[in-house]
């Protein structure tokens, strides 16, 4: 078996630092003042910040190319960028956001906070690709910097400070959402992005221990409930990481404001996303989602790949990787309070991220709680555990080697250029090892941006004739169905990497990722539209897609199409009959079991060649029922869906209306996500609704002429819940300041009576 690629650098580290312990052993016989706890002057903290933003140079070097409307998405920042952009187009009428798919319901399964900044700099006017890319570049930039300063003031010094600040802007994962600049400019993590600065300034309020015996705000309990708003995945896997730390090994003064953050994330975190959670039924899943996504790694893998330098190390020599396991190995020869709880976290971290994938199998009951926690998100917080065992080790053992200086009798010039030195010789191997892969990366980017240019928009495998502003002009007029995109025929999503889902003027049939992946039972039924199979038409109908944008690879099946605009091999097809978003059918079938059973059923039938999307007027009821999962023919007594007509009216998002006229009775389709918060009516009288494949809502409408509305809401009091919990928060957060305040102003109007 091999060694690990980090093995051999990791030892000749090893030995450095027991090289180190020994001389601080052999010659130091005082225990140094570590000074953690007195913050370091302003001026020291501005100088740190500015060093922490000079790091950042790769990133900086590639943001001209980034902020301009020409520029690439990241892959996730398109989906961001298109649920943002129908925010600011329309608000949010019904609480209802109609970017992909069939809808969803904002903010209660899907962090709210980087959408509406992203949705309110486009209310200004600033070009979707612009506003996405420069708040994920704020994000990244904030990071190292927000870090830095918040270190500085713990009491590190400055070269401790700054290199774990360096450790934040430099880390290279092979995935990227482990952190680093491309958390947003590989994978277009918005919110993560977005998240990160918040959560590590809702950490150093919990560290920092506030200045002087006055009342002041309680900045822990508010950052901890903006952390969780900006999000949830990542807030409650920070807050269980340093559960152990701060609980067992810190002051009472950091346990109460750990209490503080994490009450404040629970409070408004139960307000945001508990109605959510009890809804999440068909359509919502993560099926679509890689399972590793979800529940990360085992133990083994994640050992193997940590050892090998993947998680930090990945294309380059393991520098961070083994500066870790150099931090750890002083945080254990060199003890302290300080340093013992570094390496908590940093042990805590790898052992629960460690853990999401063989927990279901020994705990059944964990599965749904693995789903909704997510722990492959414990991971995005390695590169910080790495960051804060360099910072402790290197501040702690420059403390040890000055007062072994002092103990030798050397002077304090003598002393601080030894210290000089090993300083020197520290940030030349972490710069020497890790910087050039930075630059080269940074060239990489920037060269990308400017080769998807002109006529090979897509890279170098472009389809003939494929112009992102003509695209734009052919959709720009489009109304009242919905577009998709045959993602597959497209080199690397390249619609969406241009903007095409951030300018759309109608929802999108088709996803790249980000919010409205959660409804995953949809995403796999729009995928299953296939346009280059035969009875596409047909599916198609089933979603309510009229219109297709694909790249041709071979003869087109126009059967049920026509061919709108063409300019190459680009087309933008056309379904020439049937319903759009209101549509007539009758329910012949009937699905009955288990959320779960109809969740893995429907998710099979759909990646069948052929599935109930292939007859869009026979509908099949999806009815939730304890017990075995079952498959019933309905009778369908008369319904003629043939004869029946319907006349679509436009409606603002999360309303639908139509007029029904048919001889017989027929159950009319609504193609929208189904959430029992649907309300129906027919003739201003209403109805009740149902549940129908894949995860829409129905209803039975009487022979005649009819008018039916279908207008959704968020649950009953969602709105009242997260105002109510937001001003208890601010209550409290604001209350030692404002009874202080009260309390002088009665003591100065006892006084002047």
């Amino acid at each position: 078996m091999p060694l690990p690629r980090a093995a051999i650098p990791a030892l000749v580290a090893l030995l450095g630092v027991l090289l180190v312990r020994w001389v601080v052993a052999r010659w130091g016989r005082t225990r140094p003042e570590l000074g953690w706890g007195i913050a370091r002057p302003w001026r020291e903290t501005g100088l740190v910040v500015c060093g922490a933003l000079l790091a950042s140079a790769p990133v900086l070097a590639i943001a001209p190319h980034l902020l301009s409307p020409s520029s690439l998405l990241p892959s996730d920042a398109i989906g961001h960028a298109g649920v943002a952009h129908a925010i600011a187009r329309h608000g949010l009428p019904h609480g209802w956001v109609d970017a992909y798919y069939g809808g969803f319901p904002f903010g209660l399964h899907y962090q709210s906070v980087p959408l509406l900044l992203l949705a309110g700099l486009m209310r200004l006017g600033i070009d979707p690709v612009v506003a996405a890319n420069a708040l994920g570049l704020l994000g990244i930039l904030a990071v190292p910097v927000v870090y830095a300063g918040g270190a500085s003031r713990a009491g590190a010094s400055a070269a401790a400070a700054l290199s774990g600040a360096l450790v934040l802007s430099w880390v290279a994962p092979s995935m990227a959402f482990i952190g680093g600049p491309g958390v947003y400019t590989d994978q277009g993590l918005l919110s993560q992005a977005v998240a990160m600065p918040v959560l590590l300034g809702a950490a150093g309020a919990v560290v920092l221990e506030p200045s002087g015996d006055q009342p002041r705000v309680r900045w822990a309990l508010l950052l901890g409930a903006l952390s969780i708003a900006c999000h949830v995945q990542a807030t409650a896997a920070l807050i269980t990481a340093t559960l152990p730390v701060c609980l067992l090994l810190c002051g009472p003064g950091v346990r109460r404001r750990w209490l503080e953050a994490a009450g404040g994330a629970l409070v408004l975190g139960v307000a945001l996303y508990g109605p959510g959670l009890s809804r999440f039924r068909v359509p919502f899943s993560w099926v679509a989602v890689p399972p590793w996504k979800i529940v990360g790694f085992g133990p083994r893998v994640f050992a193997e790949r940590l050892a090998d330098g993947l998680w930090l190390d990945a294309n380059r020599a393991p520098v961070m990787t083994v500066a870790a396991a150099a931090a750890c190995c002083l945080c254990l020869l060199l003890p302290s309070r300080v340093g013992v709880a570094a390496l908590a976290f940093f042990g805590t971290v790898c052992g629960l991220s460690a853990l999401g994938e063989p927990l279901p199998k020994v705990v059944p009951l964990a599965q749904k709680l693995v789903e909704v926690y997510s722990p492959v998100r414990l991971m995005a917080f390695l590169p910080l555990a790495v960051a804060i065992a360099v910072t402790v080790s290197s501040h702690e053992l420059l403390a040890h080697l000055r007062q072994v200086g002092a103990d030798l009798g050397w002077s304090a010039c003598r002393s601080r250029r030894a210290v000089m030195g090993v300083i020197a010789f520290a940030v030349a191997g972490l710069t020497g090892g890790a910087l050039p892969e930075r630059v080269d990366w940074a060239k990489q980017r920037a060269r990308v941006e400017r080769d998807w240019s002109g006529s090979q928009q897509c890279g170098p495998v472009t389809p003939v004739g494929y112009d992102a502003k003509l695209i734009a002009s052919w959709i720009r007029d489009l109304r009242g169905a919905r577009l998709a995109v045959d993602q597959a025929s497209f080199p690397t999503s390249c619609p969406g990497l241009r903007g095409l889902d951030a300018r759309a003027p109608v929802p999108l049939g088709t996803h790249v990722g980000g919010p409205g992946t959660q409804v995953g039972i949809l995403s796999a039924a729009f995928d299953a539209i296939r346009p280059d199979r035969e009875g596409s038409a047909l599916r198609a109908e089933a979603m309510g897609v009229r219109w297709v944008l694909l790249a041709r690879r071979e003869p087109l099946l126009l059967d049920g199409w026509r061919i709108r605009r063409q300019a190459g091999d680009v087309v933008l097809l056309e379904r020439v009959s049937g319903g759009d978003e209101v549509g007539i059918g009758c329910i012949t079938s009937e699905w009955s079991g288990p959320d779960r059973a109809l969740r893995d059923a429907l998710w099979t039938e759909l990646r069948q060649p052929k599935s109930f999307l292939d007859t869009p007027l026979e509908l099949t009821l999806l009815q939730e029922a304890p017990g075995a999962f079952a498959k019933a023919t309905l009778s369908v007594g008369p319904c003629v869906e043939d004869a029946a007509r319907v006349e679509q009216v436009p409606r603002e998002p999360g309303a639908y209306q139509a007029r029904i006229s048919s001889p017989q009775p027929v159950d009319v389709v609504v193609r929208a996500t189904y959430v029992p918060e649907w309300r129906m009516t027919v003739d201003g009288q209403s109805v009740p609704h149902r549940k129908v494949a894949p995860g829409f809502v129905a209803v039975r409408v009487p022979s005649g002429a009819h008018e039916l509305v279908a207008v959704v809401s968020l649950p009953h009091g969602y709105v009242w819940g997260i105002l109510l919990a937001t001003v208890v928060l601010l209550g409290i957060a604001y209350g030692d300041l404002l009874r202080d305040r009260w309390r002088r102003r009665d003591a100065r109007g006892r006084l002047e009576a």
